[in-house]
């Protein structure tokens, strides 16, 4: 029978063995090679690991000897075994006899361990200004620079850096293999990012899972190196009123400078366009009035402004502030003349345009209006009117020169200010030859002048008028009709009066009455005129002798007693009493034989019959007188005559008798 004098052997008692770490549960590993010479139970093995299992990540299989994994292996963790494995045999119990092998795993690395950092984070402050390439992190005397570490082995322990986020406007740059950050190509800026949160990466592959990732801040110090930027390149105010009172708010400037601390302090200051009119408040950037606006002198104003930070080099940003100005109603409307003047004909035709006014206002914000002052003169009102707009004054009443031949208009202009105009237009009429003299009704219509009348005698005077002016209101006067043998003439006086004289001497036996057609004319061009009738009776003057009708005288024979001898008769051309006859026998009749009587003319005898005894002839002289006062004669009525006949000569006898030349009629009576 066995015995159990036999140990277990291993062959090889040694083995090397390498797995990955990454191996699976249960893997197998190896397969122990373990023999026992006995037989029977004592030659029947189990297996232990007794030895260098201390984690538990291995097993054997108790009775086939294949040693596996119980779990994954970690190199990071233990990165060999030194496995001791014992070989049991089955022999009786105190008696059972063992082998050992040794298995020795070396663990080979996977990449299954990502880079891990020094720190949670980094944290770096740097000045904005500061050069390329210069370092970040260690800039502010970090002992090293961002650093992380691999448990791996080999390449896959192998750690290199990149940032993955934060930088994209290349600020910075990472020393790839060293995790050195320093600045990139781009200038730091403050103002635009005061501090910058970079997600560095630190990986073994390219694309391999592996990897892990730390924030670095950096925070970037400030630097004066902005320029003040204001809110706007240009503030506008729009419509600022001209009246605004000194002190008065125009605008608010904004301006902001990015940087901190002094650099960040603005103060303004308006370097032009202000003529004096205005200031800034250099902390607040108010402006305000501090002189009288006037829109008239200057509509806008156009302002520079800076705003310089407060740090060196005391940088400055401009910007530019336009003010206009608001007009209003503040200046008084203004004529463009003081004053008119216009001339104009009478019987102008109605809505004729007589001349414009014009008026400005320096505001020119509204419409100016024109009216006339309701204390113009009535009839100047009821004949012209004004356009309310355009300033033109037209005619709208009939213009009579006769009735007004200077008008005083006051023009009134408006712009709805507080500050009206007035001027005054004053027009003149010119005359036009549209009146007639008028004759007057104190001008001698019908006169009467004695037939004597000296040539050059005033006879009549007319008056007329012509209300026209200058030479069509001159009259002038002439005889147009009537005017038999140029008997009158017409004299002018003062172009008003119209003296009738006598041209020629007058005989009423020749025409003893005139009716003179007078004219009145006027110095128009053509001239108008009016006619006046002027009856002009001769008066007669006794200037003619009685004339007997048979200047040869007259023969009477066997005449009786109380019988007509014979009749005389005799004419007078003159009129009235101056024609009216007398007749007397004023010789020849001293025994009054005969009788005559005085308005007839006829001679008779008395009654008792002439005694032819005493006396048969009679030779009678008869006178014949007419009745004119005074009688005629040379110093008053001129020369008369009369007419004697002789009976004896049965002729004519004259001789002068006195101033007067007489004929006497002869009467011869034979008894």
């Amino acid at each position: 029978l066995d015995v159990n004098d036999e140990s277990p052997t291993f062959f090889p008692a040694i083995y090397n063995v390498s797995l990955p770490e990454n191996v699976a549960r249960d893997f197998k590993v190896v397969r122990l090679n373990c023999t026992d010479a006995d037989v029977g139970l004592n030659a029947e093995l189990s297996y232990f690991i007794t030895g260098g299992n201390q984690d538990g990540k291995f097993s054997v299989g108790f009775r086939d000897g294949v040693v596996r994994t119980v779990v994954s292996l970690d190199r990071e963790t233990v990165a060999s075994y030194a496995l001791i494995l014992e070989a049991i045999d089955n022999g009786p119990t105190g008696n059972r006899r063992t082998g050992t092998a040794t298995v020795y795993v070396t663990v080979l690395d996977v990449n299954d361990n990502r880079p891990i950092f020094l720190q949670s984070s980094y944290e770096a402050s740097v000045p904005e200004d500061i050069p390329a390439a210069s370092s970040i992190v260690q800039a502010r005397g970090s002992s090293s620079p961002v650093k992380a570490t691999d448990a791996d082995e080999g390449v896959n322990g192998r750690v290199w850096y990149r940032i993955v986020k934060g930088n994209e406007h290349n600020n910075f740059r990472i020393n790839p293999s060293s995790g050195l950050v320093m600045r990139g190509v781009r200038p730091l800026d403050r103002e635009q990012n005061s501090s910058h949160v970079l997600e560095v990466e630190a990986y073994n592959t390219e694309h391999g899972p592996m990897r892990s990732s730390v924030r670095v801040i950096v925070y970037v110090e400030d630097v004066n190196d902005e320029v003040p930027v204001f809110t706007q390149r240009q503030y506008n105010r729009l419509g600022l009123r001209e009246t605004a009172g000194i002190g008065t708010s125009v605008a608010v400037v904004r301006a902001t400078d990015r940087d901190t601390g002094n650099g960040g302090l603005v103060s303004y200051q308006i370097l032009s366009g202000a003529e004096g009119k205005f200031e800034i408040d250099e902390s607040t950037g108010l402006i305000t009035t501090v002189d009288y606006l006037d829109y008239e002198t200057k509509t806008s104003y156009l302002m520079n402004v800076s705003a310089t930070d407060q740090a060196p080099p005391n940088n400055q940003g401009f910007c530019s502030v336009y003010v206009s100005l608001l007009n209003e109603l503040d200046e008084a409307v203004q004529f463009s003349n003081s004053s008119y003047e216009a001339v104009i004909m009478e019987n102008i035709p109605l809505g004729s345009e007589v001349l414009r006014v014009q008026a400005r206002s320096i505001d020119n914000l509204n419409q100016i209006t024109y009216k006339f002052d309701p204390n113009t003169n009535a009839q100047a009102l009821s004949l012209f009117k004004i356009n309310g707009i355009t300033g033109v004054i037209t005619v709208k009443g009939q213009v009579d020169r006769e009735k007004g031949d200077f008008y005083t208009l006051t023009v009134v202009a408006d712009d709805g200010g507080p500050k009206v105009d007035s001027t005054v237009v004053t027009i003149t009429v010119l005359d036009e030859n549209d009146n007639s003299p008028q004759f007057d009704i104190t001008s001698d219509s019908a006169v009467s002048v004695p037939e004597d009348s000296m040539v050059g005698r005033r006879v009549a005077v007319v008056l007329a008028h012509d209300p026209d002016a200058g030479s069509n209101g001159q009259v002038m006067f002439s005889l147009t009709a009537g005017n038999v043998g140029q008997a009158f003439e017409i004299r002018t006086t003062n172009d008003t009066y119209g003296e009738v004289l006598v041209a020629r001497p007058l005989d009423r036996e020749l025409l003893d009455h005139y009716t003179l057609r007078i004219q009145a004319s006027d110095g128009g061009v053509p001239p108008r005129r009016k006619e006046h009738t002027l009856r002009v009776t001769v008066l007669d003057v006794n200037d003619n002798p009685p004339v007997i009708d048979s200047p040869l005288g007259y023969n009477v024979s066997n005449v009786g007693g109380g019988t007509a001898v014979v009749q005389v008769r005799a004419t007078d051309r003159d009129a009235g009493l101056n024609s009216v006859l007398s007749y007397y026998i004023t010789h020849g009749n001293e025994d009054l034989t005969f009788r005559m009587d005085r308005v007839t003319g006829e001679i008779a005898t008395r009654p008792s019959p002439p005694d032819r005894e005493r006396q048969s002839s009679y030779c009678l002289l008869v006178t014949v007188e007419d009745e004119g006062t005074p009688s005629l004669s040379v110093s008053h009525w001129g020369a008369g005559l009369s007419a004697v006949w002789g009976w004896v000569q049965e002729g004519v006898d004259k001789k002068l008798c006195g101033d007067a030349l007489m004929v006497w009629p002869c009467v011869s009576v034979l008894l």
